[in-house]
């Protein structure tokens, strides 16, 4: 009874405890991705997870980001932990062979496009195909992914994803074969993905910051007062 009286007392105090720029540029920080990801990417993705953390009851351990701006030949498939605050993974990603050469200039939503979408997506079952343990995702951003699962864009491994030579897919986010199963167990069912585009954000819901700073209050506010009702 005490330790809720006492979290009553508190939870002005806590509604206003860290602002949501401060937590990301500190996070941010801490987790030295200064040269590794950029902020502005990073800001972007923690918008949409946070967003999507309280409307979808999302992982709330693993983001994944992807990031077309970056030349196929870099290594710009991240999965971010956020409990050990580090990139867990870097690796190498294929896009669509008609989105371009080097860089997914040329985004799509269409079927038959053979081009990447970019967007927000969560990370569904994993089934085997005709590239071994496969990785559905569903595509949440109207117009811009939510083709995504009759399109059959998944996440797969692939031989033509290789450190000296990335190839292209149809679409699919194309993983190194020696590392696709272990990421692909890693973070299915029900983590947020974030696929960035060349040219520039997508138009997505999920980027708004009103929103986001708004759930990212509430759950800070619920694991401090879980915090103080355990002690």
């Amino acid at each position: 009874m005490k330790q809720f009286l006492l979290s009553a007392l508190l939870l002005p105090t806590l509604l206003f405890s860290q602002p949501f720029d401060s937590y990301v540029r500190n996070l941010y920080d801490v987790s030295s991705l200064n040269g590794v990801l950029s902020y502005t990417l990073f800001y972007e993705s923690l918008l949409g997870f946070y967003n999507l953390k309280v409307e979808r009851g999302l992982s709330a351990d693993l983001l994944v980001i992807v990031d077309f701006r970056q030349a196929s030949r870099e290594k710009r498939f991240y999965v971010y932990d956020f409990k050990k605050r580090l990139i867990i993974y870097r690796t190498w990603v294929a896009h669509g062979i008609n989105s371009g050469r080097k860089y997914a200039f040329n985004l799509s939503n269409d079927k038959g496009s053979l081009k990447s979408s970019n967007g927000f997506y969560v990370t569904r079952g994993t089934y085997m195909g005709r590239n071994g343990l496969s990785l559905n995702i569903e595509g949440l951003d109207i117009g811009t992914n939510d083709n995504a699962s009759e399109r059959r864009i998944v996440i797969h491994g692939a031989d033509y994803v290789k450190a000296d030579s990335v190839g292209h897919s149809e679409g699919c986010l194309a993983l190194p074969m020696d590392v696709s199963d272990e990421i692909i167990n890693e973070i299915k069912d029900g983590v947020c993905l974030y696929v960035r585009g060349v040219l520039s954000a997508p138009k997505s819901k999920y980027l708004n910051k009103k929103d986001a700073e708004r759930y990212f209050r509430i759950m800070e506010v619920s694991n401090q007062l879980l915090n103080l009702m355990e002690e």
